[in-house]
């Protein structure tokens, strides 16, 4: 999945279909280009005949990364390490793309699998932490400092984490 990210650009001659058939027309790389035709400059005219073409190049952000690579995860079968670890369950997939877009508000983590087959959002420095998605309704989190909030089988709605596990990271990253 891609984001698309405006990039202001001048009016280039251009031949195409009207915006209301093909409003997204694919260019060469990573842009891609609008055509869009702006209210008219007289009132209650309609649409002018004019079109301006607004640019924008495709955005690799690492929230996309991570959920794709959730996604990805979808398809692995057993042995995917070739060390005989468990396949991810897709209904626990479905469930860490939830844990992984609240996480990624504060700070996004890496991701990967146990050998267990449980989506694990990964902190590095200053962080060295860990979020386990173990069960469709259960998480549990550690963290490498001495101070750090850590807790097993706690339970996740599908819409918050736990406060003080925000806040760590929250503050860890400010």
């Amino acid at each position: 999945m891609d984001a698309y990210s405006p990039v202001a650009q001048t009016v280039i001659p251009h031949v195409s279909s009207s915006v209301e058939d093909q409003p997204w027309r694919t260019m060469a790389g990573t842009q891609t280009v609008l055509w869009h035709a702006g209210p008219s400059a007289i009132r209650g005219t309609g649409y002018s005949s004019i079109k301006k073409p607004i640019t924008f190049f495709l955005v690799d952000a690492p929230e996309l990364a991570g959920l794709e690579r959730l996604r990805a995860f979808k398809t692995w079968s057993d042995n995917w390490d070739a060390e005989g670890a468990k396949a991810p369950d897709p209904n626990l997939i479905d469930v860490a793309s939830q844990v992984f877009s609240l996480l990624s508000v504060r700070r996004v983590p890496q991701v990967t699998l146990t050998a267990d087959g449980h989506p694990m959002f990964v902190y590095g420095a200053p962080l060295q932490g860990e979020v386990v998605v173990t069960d469709l309704n259960k998480i549990d989190y550690f963290f490498a400092e001495e101070n750090a909030p850590s807790d097993e089988d706690v339970a996740f709605d599908g819409s918050s984490l736990p406060l003080e596990l925000l806040h760590y990271i929250e503050a860890s990253t400010a």
